[in-house]
């Protein structure tokens, strides 16, 4: 069974069917307005977003389509999230933030955690919207081994080109 969420206009019907296609294809039969599925989930999920958007419900099945796909959005940036990555910025090609990132409060923005550059402690939290991070040219990485690597050969290439060596 499959949960499909079906739009039109400014309205969405979520429902349940082995077949969306099918389903999408009997629906459009009798509504004058170009139907298309805007999301197919895997299993029987109709009674709890029927729930979770009760407040929205214009008739039996029909839904305001605005909140569906606001939420369909932040479940979106949730799977591509970037939560619990390490990064560096090179605004410019110069070293500016460390850190890590801790949560996205809103779809396009996250929490981040800056640290000190010299000795690592915790230095800030920053609210940083994504276009902000790929303006800076941000560097993420998956643990905090590759995150430790890398930063060791950032400072070794800038030490090398500076003229300052390690003893």
């Amino acid at each position: 069974m499959k949960t499909y969420i079906i739009k039109a206009n400014n309205q969405v019907k979520i429902g349940i069917t082995k077949d969306v296609p099918a389903r999408l294809k009997e629906l459009q039969t009798g509504n004058s307005a170009e139907l298309r599925a805007i999301e197919v989930l895997e299993g029987n999920r109709e009674k709890e977003l029927h729930k979770l958007f009760a407040d929205y419900r214009l008739k039996g099945e029909w839904f305001s389509a605005e909140p569906v796909e606001r939420w369909l959005a932040a479940e979106r940036a949730k799977k591509d999230s970037l939560v619990g990555r390490w990064f560096y910025s090179f605004p410019g090609g110069v070293r500016q933030w460390r850190g890590q990132i801790v949560s996205m409060p809103d779809p396009g923005f996250y929490l981040v955690l800056t640290y000190d550059w010299i000795c690592g402690t915790d230095h800030s939290e920053e609210l940083v919207q994504v276009q902000r991070m790929c303006d800076e040219n941000w560097q993420f990485f998956e643990d905090y081994e590759s995150w430790i690597n890398a930063g060791e050969i950032e400072t070794l290439r800038l030490n090398t080109r500076a003229g300052i060596t390690r003893q």
